[in-house]
């Protein structure tokens, strides 16, 4: 994600409102793949093919009023963030989870 972007990852403290986590730390990521920037950026791209379309069945889930569908698509986001690192991302599909 952070290829696609000219500023950098946002860290702890840096945004307005105090200590939120970071949106994503890609040096962290890198670090756990023990620096393999192919492998990184794979793993970049097809989470964000796979987050347009559980984003897309989350909305449709909620629109139709299938709480159990919603909570299972933001089970899926929430853990899919949680392994690449987007720690914003996971906090807020946790309180999707947890409302649903």
């Amino acid at each position: 994600m952070n290829r696609h972007s000219k500023r950098p990852a946002a860290r702890p403290g840096n945004r307005e409102g105090g200590n939120r986590p970071p949106v994503y730390d890609r040096e962290e990521f890198l670090a756990r793949t023990l620096g393999d920037a192919a492998l990184v950026r794979e793993i970049e791209d097809t989470f964000l093919e796979d987050l347009l379309v559980q984003l897309r069945r989350l909305d449709e889930a909620v629109s139709a009023g299938d709480f159990a569908a919603a909570e299972d698509r933001a089970h899926q986001i929430k853990g899919a963030a949680a392994n690449l690192g987007a720690e914003a991302l996971r906090e807020e599909a946790l309180q999707l989870e947890d409302a649903a």
